[in-house]
């Protein structure tokens, strides 16, 4: 682990909290499944598509010589309904990305006063301290 400080104060961090969390991160379009949570990116709500198909269409061209050419482009649609009942659908296609929450580890570097020690391998930080309490109670 490379040197850095402790998230919550200015200690050298020792361990890094292992807490499962659900942050933010790009996809690929092609990876989209039904059961991602989607954060849009005007409104920054977070809506499970209500269908994904795939499919593949085809573009036309002229290319160099004016001949008719084209290329077969596979394409992701899903739609999303809003909370106040309006309904898009979303074509992507090419590279483009879609903006998910995944489950992640917590990861914030921690020094040995703000660390619980779960086990060898397992350090959580002290923001999810009560979140491994209750779990644990469960």
């Amino acid at each position: 682990m490379k040197v850095t400080s402790c998230a919550f104060c200015s200690n050298t961090a020792t361990h890094v909290c292992k807490w499962p969390v659900e942050k933010p991160t790009s996809i690929s379009h092609w990876d989209l499944e039904e059961e991602h949570c989607i954060i849009t990116s005007g409104s920054h709500k977070h809506l499970q598509p209500l269908t994904v198909r795939r499919f593949t269409t085809f573009l036309p061209f002229l290319d160099d010589k004016s001949r008719h050419a084209g290329v077969r482009v596979p394409v992701t649609m899903y739609a999303l309904r809003f909370p106040d009942d309006r309904y898009f659908l979303y074509y992507l296609w090419g590279r483009d990305q879609v903006e998910v929450f995944q489950p992640q580890e917590c990861a914030k570097p921690v020094c040995d006063l703000h660390l619980r020690e779960v086990s060898e391998t397992k350090h959580y930080c002290m923001e999810h301290w009560d979140s491994w309490q209750m779990a644990e109670a469960a």
